[in-house]
């Protein structure tokens, strides 16, 4: 029997809870599910009722979300919610 090459591949994502992704960065819930409803947010997956988000998609969003700060120019800030 042949083995299945992408099946590592497609095992590899690590889903974690709105409760998990709260915690770790610090957002509280009913923001999360705000950028939910509204697709502000990378790597989401819906299983009925159930949401789960991607972790490293979701930390790869965050990090293109970096206040990032210029030499002598007013710091840029990009925020999540209005990032078009």
């Amino acid at each position: 029997m042949k083995k299945d090459s992408n099946l590592s591949n497609r095992v590899q994502k690590k889903l974690i809870s709105i409760q998990e992704l709260s915690e770790m960065i610090g957002i509280c819930e009913s923001t999360l599910y705000t950028w939910v409803k509204s697709k502000k947010i990378n790597g989401v997956y819906k299983f009925g009722r159930c949401v789960r988000f991607d972790l490293k998609s979701v930390l790869q969003w965050i990090s293109e979300h970096e206040v990032r700060q210029g030499n002598d120019q007013e710091d840029e800030f990009r925020d999540p919610i209005d990032s078009n």
